[in-house]
């Protein structure tokens, strides 16, 4: 039987030692990277890092009179040729009276439609808005109280005289000196309660912590005396009609109106207030006792400033 051949030997050197192995040292076959040479990324350039300073070493400054340039880190001059950055101004749009009027009555008739928030963005999209409010409701409360003044006057006149037999009077009767002072003295008193009123609400985001611009108080301010500007508006040109018996129906219709527009002018407020930020707390108590305290202000100006001014009514009707 024959024998196996014997296994190879698994100790010490391989066969193939003494053959020569592969060529580390020789270049790369064409179409593969060389890996013994170093590469270097083709990365995009960076701009120039600031120098960050050591303790004590103070931190680079940007020359003076130099401005940065894009790309450009501080501490750096600017290169020689190299213009520097225009410096940017915000322009204010100019007034377009036509946009502004149709913003007026969109507020106005989107409270009459219910829609008190579209008024609120009116107010506070529309750059102009709030000093054109701010402007006409002041103007209108005097030409109204002036008118109403003389007016009355004229109609007590007149029905003083008829019932003496006298010929009838203009009712245009105040002098031209206390038609001015009332005019005036209602544009002053109500440009006051206009902004102690915005002061007021911003008082109340105070209190509850709900920090917001006094520009966004008078925007809910504006926005909610919008509909009360428009009747006194629409009060104002009755009063121009030369009628007694119309000035006094005027005046109880006017009463009545107002009154009601008052307090949807405390409801759009009070919304106004919610909308614009988030309380932890309902604000209706901290609105509440501003708002009786604003009308106890409204009314001692009126008694202390209005009525003293309505004082040249009386030498004229007696």
């Amino acid at each position: 039987m024959p024998t196996p051949p014997p296994a190879p030997h698994t100790t010490g050197a391989p066969a193939s030692y003494g053959q020569p192995g592969p060529a580390y040292s020789q270049p790369a076959a064409s179409g593969y990277p060389n890996y013994s040479q170093p590469q270097s990324p083709n990365y995009p350039p960076q701009p120039p890092t600031p120098a960050v300073p050591y303790p004590g070493q103070p931190a680079p400054t940007q020359p003076a009179g130099q401005a940065l340039v894009p790309g450009q880190a501080p501490g750096y001059p600017v290169p020689a040729g190299q213009p520097a950055a225009a410096k940017t101004t915000i322009v204010m749009p100019a007034f377009d009276i036509k946009s502004e009027a149709l913003a007026l009555w969109q507020a106005v008739s989107a409270i009459f439609r219910s829609r008190p928030v579209e008024t609120l963005k009116v107010a506070e999209n529309s750059r102009w808005y709030v000093y054109l409010m701010a402007l006409i409701a002041p103007l209108l409360s005097g030409l109204l109280l002036a008118t109403l003044g003389s007016r009355t006057v004229g109609g007590v006149v007149s029905f003083g005289e008829s019932l003496t037999g006298g010929a009838y009077k203009s009712g245009y009767s105040l002098p031209w000196g206390a038609w001015f002072s009332l005019l005036f003295t209602a544009f002053f008193v109500t440009i006051v309660l206009v902004a102690l009123r915005a002061l007021f609400i911003h008082f109340t985001f105070m209190v509850h912590g709900a920090k917001q611009p006094l520009m966004r108080s008078f925007q809910i301010v504006t926005a909610a005396c919008a509909p009360m500007v428009f009747a006194l508006g629409i009060t104002w040109l009755l009063t121009l009609i030369p009628s007694a018996g119309l000035v006094v129906v005027v005046l109880v219709v006017a009463w009545l109106v107002l009154g009601w527009l008052q307090f949807v002018n405390e409801m759009v407020i009070y919304i106004g207030i919610n909308r614009a930020a988030r309380f932890q707390r309902s604000p209706v108590m901290i609105h509440a006792t501003f708002s009786a305290l604003w009308a106890i202000i409204a009314g001692v100006l009126i008694a202390t400033m209005i009525v003293p001014s309505a004082e040249y009514l009386i030498p004229d009707i007696f």
